[in-house]
């Protein structure tokens, strides 16, 4: 069964362009350019940083706070509480970001990220960490569904623009996985229809 081009915007023409081909803010009228496409790129990394650059530390973590009743159960709670508050908030976060703007959500998450990811350098208690990274758990949270939907919107303008260039057009394979996916649904053909 074919997939309809326009699933999320059944409106929408399919030769309709979008907003020049690429993004451009309703303030100012001014197009999004390389620094707002690193700012939304690096933003979304910062989920898989977080994690990634606290794990090698947690023995350390546990040697500093030794003295602290439960350190062995709070110490993995460290690295693992943003990961549950993502999984947790991230419907709401959808809604937060409808009501107040991708934009304006942003960049105050940024900003709280900065203080709370930062907290464990000058807290001096295990439960006050693990409270800092409930909290980063909710800016990442914030953060990735203010970034995904706009990667995720320029890059379906950057292949909506190829696609235009090129008569014959397939669809931008975000993973092998999903690529192998195509081919075994459409059997290697390339269409006007994405996945």
């Amino acid at each position: 069964m074919p997939v309809p081009e326009n699933v999320l915007s059944p409106g929408r023409s399919a030769e309709e362009p979008l907003a020049g081909e690429v993004a451009v803010d309703p303030a100012t009228g001014r197009p999004a350019g390389p620094a707002q496409a690193l700012v939304l790129l690096l933003s979304s990394c910062l989920a898989v940083l977080g994690a990634v650059l606290l794990a090698p530390v947690l023995p350390h973590i546990e040697d500093a706070f030794a003295g602290t009743p439960g350190v062995k159960a709070l110490t993995p709670i460290v690295l693992t509480a943003p990961a549950l508050v993502i999984g947790l908030t991230a419907m709401v976060a959808g809604r937060i970001v409808d009501r107040l703007g991708r934009k304006r959500l942003l960049v105050g998450a940024l900003v709280v990220y900065a203080v709370v990811g930062t907290a464990p350098l000058w807290l001096q208690s295990l439960q006050l960490i693990v409270v800092s990274r409930v909290l980063v758990g909710l800016t990442e949270a914030a953060i990735m569904t203010c970034c995904t939907p706009t990667t995720s919107t320029a890059r379906s303008a950057i292949a909506t623009s190829a696609s235009r260039r090129s008569s014959r057009r397939s669809p931008p394979p975000s993973s092998s996985a999903s690529a192998a996916r195509w081919e075994r649904r459409t059997g290697g053909r390339r269409s006007g229809c994405t996945p």
